[in-house]
């Protein structure tokens, strides 16, 4: 009944809803990053592939010397996907832009650009820097978040499965739900204050004033103060010893609407099958709750019940099931968010959710043997299966603190890197000296890792027999819409083989690379295109 009640809340959240793209990504500047143009613009432009939210600073232009020129006003439009920031210069030379937002799924993004007026001088020092203090205090505050979360709802769900007839399994589980509660709303302001510290470019302190300002007026910060509001009210419920003696749904329900807001903030808002993603999240989380949650319930309560036996074996029974919802519901989120071997091993999601699949695997381990050696030993004495649920909670805390630095992480569908490779033949007209050697002669092409930002690209020129063509000399350009092509600086590795390393392609699109080559005083031409994501 719980589990429907929470999917179909979840579900109605996400009726009418525009599916997002994947994490938000930068997709286009005006002016374009790295142009050259003859006067300063009235404004700076920034396009993104789904809506994103701002804070104060959300965009920065520093001039050619390191002064702010931009007017501190933000226009928000096409739903939050593009930023407009007016500015005010006169000078010739270098201009840098630097952003942060917020991605729907709860993420501050940040990157720069520049562009330059007339001539080349050199982007600003701009003076940013990571603040370790504010990414420790947003992980310990989503792992508070979800431990006590856990934690009250599963000291709810044993009070429920202990029933009438222990009233002393509820008596001594009461506190532990309270408190539970109580520390879930702190981990989830502390978190809400550490993300809007990150998104404003804030020290951790200074945010804790923009909070009331800024949280109401985006979806992410509406999300968590309904969050913490709903964890605060389930440990009211569950403080009140005559609704909690009355019943402990509750606490139970409000403890668990508090997990599906936290899908609804996540990776799974902004995953390929949104309604898919969210509803398995939803269900993954509350079946966690009711294992790790009632684990830590069970060893606070085991010594006290009247019928330890029953209790335990209840519980064990149980959890073989919530293992059997756990396992099923992570192997569908983790496709929705990895998508790729590779990213799987290649990206720091992909190592987080492996190691994370490591300890869930270790749970089951020990959880088995206290089901087959220690369960039935209960009735007559605790103390060996206390130490093992004890060892098993330690487990799961380790497990948690994986989860919280996981959800923090762009997912791997968004950050997987892909070569990108093709042959491309070259274009009819000159063949040189040699017909026999370029009439027909390839270019091998790899481009790594294609993804906005710096890339390598290897050149590897073939004759029409697919082996090695020596050239004298290669020119290399790109573009993009809304770029003009400019050169890239080519350096020879063999004959037939030259690489561009480090090419500057700052925007996810298709750019199409142009390669001129020159064998025997008559040049080779290829186009190619690259999807740069």
């Amino acid at each position: 009944m719980l589990a429907g009640v929470l999917l179909a809340s979840a579900l109605a959240l996400l009726a009418g809803a525009d599916p997002a793209v994947a994490h938000a990504t930068l997709v286009g500047t005006l002016p374009a990053a790295d142009v050259v143009i003859d006067a300063v613009p009235e404004l700076v432009e920034l396009r993104f592939d789904e809506a994103v939210e701002v804070v104060d600073d959300a965009v920065r232009v520093f001039g050619p010397d390191g002064d702010r020129v931009d007017l501190a006003d933000v226009e928000v439009d096409d739903g939050g996907a593009t930023l407009r920031a007016p500015i005010d210069g006169d000078t010739e030379g270098t201009y840098t832009v630097a952003w942060r937002v917020t991605s729907e799924d709860s993420h501050a993004l940040s990157g720069s650009f520049v562009f330059h007026v007339g001539a080349r001088t050199g982007a600003a020092d701009i003076g940013d820097e990571d603040n370790a203090t504010t990414e420790v205090a947003g992980g310990v505050g989503r792992w508070l978040g979800f431990a006590g979360t856990f934690v009250a709802v599963g000291a709810a769900a044993l009070a429920l499965a202990a029933g009438r007839v222990d009233e002393r399994v509820r008596r001594r589980v009461r506190p532990l739900a309270v408190s539970g509660a109580a520390v879930a709303a702190v981990g989830v302001l502390l978190a809400l204050v550490a993300m809007v510290a990150e998104s404003a470019g804030r020290g951790l302190v200074d945010a804790i004033d923009l909070v009331p300002d800024l949280a109401p007026d985006t979806r992410t910060g509406r999300l968590a103060l309904a969050r913490a509001g709903l964890c605060l009210a389930a440990a009211v419920t569950a403080a009140l010893a005559a609704v909690w003696r009355r019943s402990v749904l509750p606490t139970l329900v409000l403890g668990a609407a508090s997990l599906a807001t936290a899908s609804l903030a996540g990776h799974a808002w902004t995953a390929p099958s949104r309604g898919l993603a969210v509803a398995t999240d939803v269900i993954h989380l509350a079946a966690v709750a009711l294992w790790i949650g009632g684990l830590v319930a069970l060893l606070v309560a085991l010594p006290v019940s009247t019928d330890r036996s029953r209790l335990a074996a209840r519980f064990s029974a149980g959890a073989v099931a919530l293992v059997v919802v756990v396992a099923a519901t992570g192997a569908v989120s983790a496709w929705e968010q990895v998508r790729t071997f590779d990213g799987l091993t290649s990206t720091t999601y992909g190592q987080l959710l492996l190691a994370k699949v490591g300890g869930f695997l270790a749970l089951v381990a020990v959880g088995w043997a206290n089901r087959s050696r220690l369960v039935p030993l209960a009735g007559r004495t605790v103390a060996p299966l206390a130490r093992s649920l004890r060892a098993e909670t330690a487990v799961a805390g380790a497990v948690l603190a994986l989860t919280a630095a996981l959800v923090h992480q762009p997912p791997a569908r968004a950050t997987a890197p892909g070569p990108f490779t093709t042959t491309v033949a070259a274009e009819p007209g000159a063949l040189g000296e040699d017909p026999g050697a370029t009439d027909g002669a390839t270019l091998d092409v790899t481009v790594d890792p294609a993804r906005a930002g710096s890339n390598d690209i290897h050149l590897y020129f073939l004759d029409s027999g697919g082996g090695p063509l020596a050239v004298d000399a290669v020119e290399v350009s790109a573009t993009t819409t809304g770029v003009p092509a400019r050169r890239l600086p080519v350096t020879p590795v063999t004959a037939d083989h030259v690489t561009v390393a480090g090419a500057s392609l700052p925007s996810p699109g298709t750019w199409t690379v142009a390669v001129t080559a020159v064998r025997a005083g008559s040049p080779l031409d290829f186009t190619f295109e690259v999807p740069i994501t």
